[in-house]
This record gives structure tokens, sequence and C-alpha cells, in this order.
């Protein structure tokens, strides 16, 4: 009986691990992750219970940011015999910053086969510290602040997550700390030695003040730095052998020797062309590389100044004219008319009371000095009050 229920219990884990799920595990270890990282992860050797398997703050709010840099400012589509669609306007290609609001659009106007052989044929921007423009300046977000910074969100992400700075993350997986500000990047800052200035006078002069994902941005030359390339490899190391079910763990029964290789043999060049009408031929067999005799090389690398420019949406200032006094409006309607206290302080029973009376009947531009006078008197009049 015991052996019975052993048997089905893996046989049912054979189903739940579907095959969909195996080969994309397959994929990102072995085929992205050494394309990415420039070298291969070493090989697979067992099942370690002892390892910890959980995502880490410094890989998710900084190390696999490292994307971002490699994102392009627009969109290639071709078909498979080279021919590479233009937009409605006669660009090249798709600007990525016209999609934020309206990517239904490029999927009713586009084939996936279309938009698939486009990437494989298109060169990613260079690993480097610098982002593109559509995601610095036009970036989406939520209606109250439709321009966002990515750059600026990266930093703050790994602020709000409580990392250490970028010399104490170097030290504590073992890396050697940087002592002179050139030793993180010597080549890019001999050839840009106002960035060095700039950064030395933003951070006080001051390594220990370097937020880990800007320190590990500038590390970058044609892949991630040293840092951030540890990081990846120890998250997706620990994720790979801490898990008792991966499909390489023989010990576990739940597939044998051969069924393995079958799994090790899939590449995202099959997942395309077996499940998409993409001709065999008409993308590369590695697909996160383009190299010189791959089929259908990109017409040129992609600049925003060649696009069409970025069309944001309409935004609302709320400290133009009279909107300031509407926000305000919050604090001061809070209160209970008559009452020493709202009804949060009453539920709380600690809190805050406004003293006086405060509403603004216009701030227009010209009354700027009396709107920011009468905010001080507001917020100097808050005091906790006895329950």
């Amino acid at each position: 009986m015991f052996f019975t229920a052993i048997t089905k219990s893996k046989v049912w884990l054979k189903k739940i691990q579907q095959p969909e799920k195996l080969t994309f595990k397959n994929i990102i270890m072995y085929e992205y992750l050494p394309s990415l990282l420039g070298f291969n992860l070493p090989a697979y050797t067992g099942y370690n219970p002892d390892l910890h398997p959980g995502i880490s703050h410094i890989f998710q709010s900084a190390a696999f940011r490292f994307g971002h840099t490699m994102i392009p400012p627009g969109i290639y589509r071709r078909d498979e015999h080279c021919n590479f669609r233009t937009t409605k306007t006669g660009q090249p290609a798709i600007r990525l910053c016209t999609t934020w609001w309206d990517s239904n659009e490029i999927l009713i106007n586009n084939t996936l086969e279309e938009l698939v052989m486009g990437l494989t044929s298109q060169v990613a921007e260079r690993e480097d510290s610098l982002l593109t423009s559509d995601i610095r300046d036009s970036l989406f977000g939520p209606r109250e602040h439709s321009l966002r910074d990515l750059g600026a969100l990266n930093i703050m992400r790994g602020r709000d997550n409580g990392l250490l700075d970028y010399n104490a993350f170097r030290k504590h997986l073992g890396l050697a700390p940087r002592r002179y500000w050139n030793e993180i990047n010597p080549e890019l800052f001999n050839r840009n030695p106002e960035l060095l200035r700039s950064l030395m006078e933003i951070y006080a002069n001051n390594l220990s003040n370097v937020d880990v994902y800007l320190g590990g941005m500038l590390e970058s030359t044609s892949g991630p730095g040293e840092l951030f390339s540890t990081i990846i490899q120890d998250q997706f190391l620990r994720l790979r052998d801490a898990d008792r079910f991966w499909f390489e763990n023989e010990i576990n029964g739940i597939f044998i020797k051969s069924e393995i290789e079958d799994i090790r043999s899939v590449t995202m060049w099959d997942i395309i062309t077996n499940t998409t009408n993409t001709p065999p031929d008409a993308v590369q067999r590695n697909v996160f590389v383009w190299l010189k005799d791959d089929p259908c090389p990109q017409p040129y690398q992609l600049n925003s100044s060649m696009l069409e420019p970025c069309m944001t949406l309409q935004r609302y200032n709320y400290f133009k004219t009279d909107a300031l006094p509407t926000v305000l409006l919050g604090l001061r309607i809070a209160y209970k008319e008559g009452s020493k206290t709202s009804p949060a302080e009453m539920v709380y029973r600690t809190s805050l009371q406004i003293l006086g009376d405060f509403f603004f009947t216009t701030t227009s531009l010209a009354n700027n000095l009396i709107a920011i006078k009468s905010l001080r008197q507001l917020f100097k009049s808050f005091r906790h009050i006895p329950v």
C-alpha cells in the first residue's frame, strides 16, 4: 500500500510539472542567463536542502533591474523575407513610449510572428549605465503621476527596501570594496570625467553613501558588472539547487535520465517555431543573441531621434492656480464641525488637532506667498491632544 501511494504521487508530480513549465526553467537557466551574464552557470550537482531559495531584496530591488539599460526606444517588425515594416507615418519602428497607453493597437495591427521576428533581429541597447529617454522622461504611470523616471524609481526602490550601500554589498558577497571612485569603472570615468565629478559631488565624496543600484549599474561594460553578476548567479543557483522538484533531480524519481535530456534539448527557438507560424530558418537558433551570419540583420541601431516624438497624456498640476486649497481641503473637512477631534482621532484615541480657522479662498499664482504662509500656519497648529 505504501509503495502504491508513492508511485501515484510521482505520477501526480509528473503531471503537475507540465512540459512548458520545465522547458521554461531550462531556457532561463541554460540559455538566457548565459547570454545575459556572458558565462555558463555551474553544472547541476543535486538537491541541497540547506539552501534558502527565497528571492533576496538585493536581487529584486537592484540587481535584476539591470535589464532596464538594454531597453531600446523602439520595436522592429519584419517578415520571414527580411522586410522590415514601417509605421503609418513612415517611421522605421514603433516608438516604445507610444505603446504605454495603447498597447492593444500593436497586437491588433501586427501579427505575433512579425513582432517575434523583429525582436530576434533587433539588438538591445548597450549594457551600460544609461537608460533610454522613453523610460526616463516618459515612463507610464498612474493618472495622477503620468510621467515617471525609471532610474529614479529604481534608486528609491532600493532605499524603500532598506538596501545597504554599494560597498557594503560588495564586502558582504566577498568582493573587494572600492577604495577609490575610479575603481568602479576606470574606462567609463576616463572617457567621461564629468560624470565622475558629478557623482563625487552628489554623494559628498563618500563611497559608503553610493546607492547599490547606481554603483552596480556603473560597473557595467558589456553585461552586468561584477557585483550584479554575482547577485544574479547566486539567486538563480539557489532557486535551482534548493528546489527538491527541479527537473534534473534524478533522486526524487520524477524524471528518468532520458526524459531530463529531452527537456534539456528544448530551446527558445524550438518554442517559437513550434507554437507560431514563424518559419524555422527565419530566426537564429540562439534567439537571445544576434550574430553576424544570422538571418535578417536590423537596418540600424535605433535612436530616439529617428522615431516619432513621445506624446504624453495631459497631466494635471495640483499646485497651479487654485488647485492647492482643493487638496488641502481634505485636511480641514476631516474634522467634525464644532468638535476638537476628527473621527479618526476618536477611533484611535490619539491624533492631532487643528487650532483656529484655516481655509484658502484663492491661491492664484500671484498669491503664492500668502498660500505658503497660510500652509505654514496650518502645520504649526498641529499638536497632540489628550483623549
